[in-house]
């Protein structure tokens, strides 16, 4: 599966619970949910989110920032931006 699929699919799943939420119920929100969730007004829930938020943070930069900002200058280092590599 490519990479891209799988970002859209996650992301686009995000935003319709967000959007079903909102509209289903217009207090819960997925940011509503997420301070529930990890009860931010407390001590411990604010140090649970920051941990939880950095980790995902620290992963991400690696494993899929790098590696586009790879791919974006690589594309346009070759004058490719914009246009299907597959049909070259």
């Amino acid at each position: 599966m490519k990479a891209e699929y799988f970002w859209c699919g996650v992301i686009g799943s995000l935003t319709g619970v967000d959007i079903y939420l909102d509209r289903r119920h217009p207090h819960y929100t997925l940011s509503a949910v997420t301070r529930r969730v990890f009860r931010v007004e407390t001590k411990h829930g604010k140090v649970a989110f920051i941990a939880v938020w950095g980790g995902l943070t620290f992963w991400f930069v690696p494993h899929i920032l790098v590696p586009v900002m790879q791919e974006i200058a690589d594309w346009t280092s070759e004058g490719t931006w914009g246009h299907d590599q597959s049909a070259a």
